[in-house]
């Protein structure tokens, strides 16, 4: 890989060391602690009501599961922004891909299948389209932002294979 020219530091040594650092497992001891209550009504709401679990099966076996956040509305169709994991779990199977489904659920037992409307293995994102969800919070989440304590926590919220909210918090 080719030297970056920005002062006397290598970016691309720097920019791995960091990497592996942010990937390695460990997290704070605190980071289990049930963030959820200390939320706002309204900010658990919105929260809640714009993650879904996206789930890759063939039949009863779920291959890959990840949450994904609502992005748009075309018209009936739903977009949600996920990880590119999907796809790559996706390609990793030896199986027809016309066995495979993805399974989209939100709240509770409200369930639909989604199909891949674009993604991007180096920015490491997917999008999966949805018909058919009614009550789901889209669009900018700066109003939901807002009520945070700023710079106290870092909240993460996704939603399990099972529909449940799933928080996580860091100090």
């Amino acid at each position: 890989m080719r030297r970056a020219k920005r002062g006397r530091h290598d970016l691309t040594r720097t920019i791995h060391t960091c990497k592996t650092e942010w990937v390695s497992g460990r997290f704070p001891v605190d980071s289990t602690q049930d963030v959820w209550d200390g939320l706002s009504d309204v900010l658990k709401s919105y929260l809640s009501k714009s993650v879904a679990s996206i789930a890759l099966r063939n039949g009863d076996t779920i291959l890959f599961s990840c949450s994904g956040i609502a992005m748009e509305r075309q018209g009936y169709n739903l977009r949600f922004l996920t990880t590119a994991g999907l796809v790559r779990a996706m390609n990793d199977t030896n199986k027809d891909s016309d066995d495979l489904e993805i399974e989209v659920r939100h709240e509770g037992d409200e369930v639909f299948m989604g199909c891949l409307a674009e993604f991007d293995l180096h920015r490491d994102f997917a999008v999966v389209a949805v018909s058919g969800f009614d009550d789901i919070q889209f669009g900018p989440f700066q109003r939901a932002l807002e009520t945070l304590p700023h710079g106290e926590v870092l909240v993460a919220v996704g939603r399990g294979v099972s529909g449940k909210v799933r928080p996580r918090a860091w100090n």
